[in-house]
């Protein structure tokens, strides 16, 4: 807000929540710069040391990718590094219009890159300067001749989907040009006769040693060719964006994207992929608040038109079991989830934000029993037009949904997956996944009182301790 209260909390998910064993996106992230355009979209670069990032997600939306490409760069193969990712948002809604993961490629696999210093030009273009690991992708316009890594700038269409200049820039960046000292480019932005334009300001000596070869420093049309001696010289670069501005002036507009459900049929599984269980007949597994001490319940929350923000909360088990039977699983538990994602600023733009307007309440759900199993099976077309056939078996539940001092009969649909694996390859005896869709009144909601709210929760059981 313009006096500095949060307006809204976006990204900053928890450590606990994206550990879970259903997410385990939990590459270190970090928002790394911040910039916006005039008409106030905004900007950012992040950085990570892996792919299995939250920066792969929405900036509300912990269990959705972005549905974007951009450059078609990925980081498949690589080992522990630092990528970039660069992410635009919608000035109104905050969500994502323009991605990309960045990086460099060697050995064909992603390869690390940083991004110091990022401004956006007057066409819509992002234009970055940073450092980069040998395999730089650069742009068949780039300048110089160099191996490619180090120094380097680079310019991107207002999409994030192409790449319209990116080149190696040895011998330059070798002293701060800004607060930080990580900063060895300005960059600006304008126009020049209706031009757009954009300006990279560096320092630079002669040549560098660049992955062992002696490269120099590039220059094009300059007044000043080569190095003029002492520590540094300046260094300048002007870039004219008027060829191909007008097709790629601004970010495309997204779709609104198809509301992700929260069904039984989320968790059918291809026909031609079920494994049976492995659980032998009898098999219990504990529920318990003391074990394992990391957090194993959560709770997505989604009206099903997509017209607000999801909520996410989550917790520990509170007691109870459930046994293996080859006619069905048996048992009764309770769990609880206590801590809700993004809780700060304002949250009426999130399915219970009303509730949440009075307080922070707990979500508990009893389940008192299961009743026997049954198999949906269905049928779909793919892209090219062949039939894909899956199904799910699961137990519908008789339980007691309580959201602060609201209880709620409810009615489950869970599946049970016997002997899987949960986080750094611990075995987990039995995940439960559970869905259902309630009314929004059945929650004390009264803007969504007649709108579907779909809840899906997972919850985990051991081996008795």
């Amino acid at each position: 807000e313009p006096d500095g209260r949060l307006r809204y909390q976006l990204y900053q998910w928890d450590g606990p929540y994206v550990g879970l064993d259903n997410s385990r996106l939990v590459s270190d992230s970090a928002v790394r710069l911040v910039s916006h355009d005039q008409d106030g979209t905004v900007v950012f670069v992040a950085w990570s040391d892996g792919g299995n990032s939250v920066m792969t997600r929405g900036s509300t939306d912990v269990r959705r990718g972005t549905g974007l490409r951009g450059l078609g760069l990925t980081s498949a193969g690589a080992g522990v590094t630092s990528f970039a990712y660069i992410v635009k948002l919608d000035p109104h809604d905050y969500q994502v219009i323009g991605w990309t993961f960045w990086c460099t490629r060697w050995n064909n696999r992603a390869n690390g890159i940083g991004v110091s210093t990022l401004n956006l030009a007057t066409d819509g273009s992002l234009a970055v300067a940073g450092g980069a690991a040998w395999g730089l992708i650069q742009t068949r316009n780039h300048i110089g001749r160099s191996e490619p890594g180090g120094e380097y700038i680079a310019v991107f269409t207002p999409d994030l989907t192409g790449a319209r200049f990116v080149s190696a820039m040895p011998g330059t960046g070798v002293a701060a040009v800004g607060n930080d000292n990580g900063a060895t480019w300005g960059i600006g932005t304008g126009t020049v006769r209706g031009r757009p334009r954009i300006l990279f300001a560096s320092s630079a000596v002669e040549d560098a040693n660049v992955y062992g070869h002696q490269s120099q420093t590039p220059t094009r049309n300059a007044l000043q060719p080569r190095f003029g001696g002492g520590q540094s010289d300046g260094y300048l670069v002007v870039l004219d964006l008027a060829r191909g501005s007008d097709q790629m002036a601004r970010p495309r507009t997204q779709a609104d994207p198809v509301p992700h459900r929260l069904t039984i049929r989320n968790a059918a599984q291809r026909a031609d992929r079920l494994r049976p269980s492995t659980a032998e007949e009898g098999t219990v597994a504990r529920l318990s608040e003391s074990f394992p001490r990391h957090f194993t319940v959560d709770f997505e929350i989604r009206d099903t038109k997509g017209a607000t923000w999801p909520n996410f909360v989550y917790g520990k088990p509170v007691n109870g079991e459930v046994v293996y039977r080859s006619a069905g699983s048996q048992g009764a538990f309770t769990i609880k989830a206590d801590r809700w994602l993004q809780p700060n600023g304002d949250q009426s733009r999130r399915v219970l934000g009303e509730l949440l307007e009075r307080e922070r309440p707990d979500i508990t759900l009893t389940v008192q029993r299961f009743h026997g199993p049954r198999t949906e099976r269905y049928e779909e077309q793919d892209d090219r037009g062949r039939t894909q056939r899956s199904e799910v078996t699961y137990q519908e539940a008789e339980a007691v949904l309580q959201v602060g001092d609201r209880r709620i009969p409810v009615r489950p649909q869970c599946t049970f997956s016997w002997n899987t694996r949960g986080r750094d390859g611990a075995a987990v005896l039995v995940r439960i996944n559970g869905y259902m869709t309630l009314k929004g009144r059945d929650l004390g909601l009264r803007e969504l009182a007649n709108e579907d709210i779909d809840i899906r929760f997972t919850a985990q059981g051991y081996p008795p301790r």
